[in-house]
């Protein structure tokens, strides 16, 4: 598939879940799921550092990436190169990617394996597929409100200005509980198309699945990815 095809494809599965992973499940391929995968990471990348640019630019404030150059230690007045641009978008890039990856594949590992506790339908492959698919528009509707609100809501909610501000921080909550709930709707749908079993089963291996994904997800990316973690959070 050519990247506007992709595209579609991405979009379509936001918005007919159901009809899209009824069609799709045929055409399970983990060559097609990890390149999913690997343009919701550069997209998230690419969505962070041109948010960060306009809010820099709109604030006159330290972009993203001069803010993580100079926690690197380098001078203030030393700038942005393009070799550090690079480095730095590589850096993001490469972060993002590797927890992307551990949730989308040891946590469908595990969930997986809870799944045939209730079926013995499906397979790991039609599974990852499935869920990774909707990861490219949802890596940046994520990043662009996670981003508002590290940058944006929660300074200010944490500051005098907070009333100002109060509605605004009431709607960017809804908006990442709407976000979440839907993320989770479409999770569970990918899983029930994938095991052919109710969505109730597919709702508990969820959440069991979560939980244990969550705690792998701690302990590895903190030990692994910890110097990395602290440019990703600036």
């Amino acid at each position: 598939m050519d990247i506007v095809e992709n595209a579609k494809l991405w979009a379509y599965v936001v918005l007919k879940p159901r009809a899209v992973l009824k069609r799709e499940r045929s055409a399970a391929d983990m060559k097609y799921a990890f390149s999913n995968v690997f343009a919701a990471a550069i997209l998230a990348t690419l969505i962070k550092i041109i948010v960060s640019g306009i809010n820099a630019t709109a604030t006159s404030t330290p972009s993203l990436l001069t803010k993580q150059l100079h926690s690197l230690g380098t001078e203030a007045s030393g700038g942005l190169t393009v070799t550090g641009t690079a480095f730095l978008a590589i850096t993001n890039l490469t972060a993002i990617f590797a927890i992307l990856l551990i949730g989308w594949g040891i946590g469908g590992w595990i969930i997986s394996k809870i799944s045939h506790r209730f079926t013995e339908t499906g397979d790991l492959t039609t599974q990852l597929y499935l869920t990774s698919l909707f990861m490219p528009a949802f890596a940046v509707a994520g990043t662009i409100l996670s981003y508002l609100g590290n940058s944006v809501i929660v300074p200010a909610a944490a500051d005098v200005s907070y009333n100002i501000f109060r509605g605004g921080f009431y709607i960017w909550g809804a908006a990442v509980a709407a976000f979440l709930l839907y993320a989770a709707y479409e999770y569970i749908l990918a899983l029930a198309e994938t095991y052919k079993y109710g969505e109730g089963a597919a709702l508990a291996s969820c959440v069991i699945g979560g939980i244990i994904t969550g705690i792998v997800i701690i302990i590895v990316i903190v030990s692994a990815l910890g110097p990395f973690l602290g440019l990703l959070f600036i």
